[in-house]
């Protein structure tokens, strides 16, 4: 790498991390605001709860875009010493290049798009809880019992109410 690309990957990379630590700490400043002033009532409580429930996901949508922008800030940081250490643009997992188009397209990508691909799917995976709660709530078939509440069960109660239509508002 000559001096001149290293400069110009060292520049990309500090204007994308200042970038996102503008964008983190204005939703850090945003999130320093209640929920009474963000939404500029004086009580919470004469909303209708759907209201209460769309500002609280908007809330939990800010929290999840300031992680983000903190993550991309310090794997910028990462790239950086990366750089300075001379092996920037080598994966970090098996060493082969990362690829110029994938660089230009996240500066601070750590990985080749083949371990990329296994990093992911590794993080896909459930955690082993989910399996045992599965159990719990299949619905039994082929002669076995369920102590569970399935379809069948969702039937009787609507041959009770003789119904499976809801009924008219009067």
């Amino acid at each position: 790498m000559t001096g001149e690309e290293w400069r110009s990957w060292r520049n990309r990379l500090e204007r994308a991390r200042a970038m996102h630590e503008d964008r983190a700490a204005a939703l850090e400043r945003a999130l320093g605001r209640s929920l009474r002033e963000q939404t500029g009532e004086i009580a919470l409580g004469d909303q209708h709860a759907a209201d209460l429930g769309t500002e609280t996901a908007e809330r939990g949508k800010d929290l999840g875009l300031l992680a983000r922008h903190r993550q991309i800030a310090a794997a910028c940081e990462e790239a950086m010493a990366r750089l300075e250490a001379g092996r920037f643009g080598s994966c970090v997992d098996c060493g082969s290049p990362v690829g110029k188009e994938r660089l230009m397209a996240l500066p601070w990508a750590e990985r080749c798009v083949r371990c990329q691909e296994e990093a992911e799917s590794a993080m896909e995976s459930r955690p082993p809880e989910e399996e045992e709660l599965d159990l719990l709530f299949q619905r039994a078939f082929g002669g076995g019992e369920s102590a569970g509440y399935d379809g069948e069960d969702v039937w009787r109660e609507l041959e009770r109410h003789e119904t499976a239509n809801p009924a008219p508002d009067e």
